[in-house]
């Protein structure tokens, strides 16, 4: 794409590792109270984005 585009660098393998962990902790402890799960994202700024510094 011209110009190329800013995207979000998300961590697949760290989402399917996470998620895997909270389905066995639902399992196991019978919790009703779902979790708050922040997972790490980067933004990789490109051309697509008007640098204004």
């Amino acid at each position: 794409m011209l110009p190329p585009l800013t995207t979000m660098r998300l961590y697949m393998e760290f989402m399917g590792e996470t998620a895997v962990e909270l389905i066995q902790d639902r399992i196991h402890t019978e919790r009703k109270i779902c979790k708050k799960v922040v997972i790490p994202a980067k933004l990789m700024e490109r051309e697509s984005v008007i640098n204004i510094k």
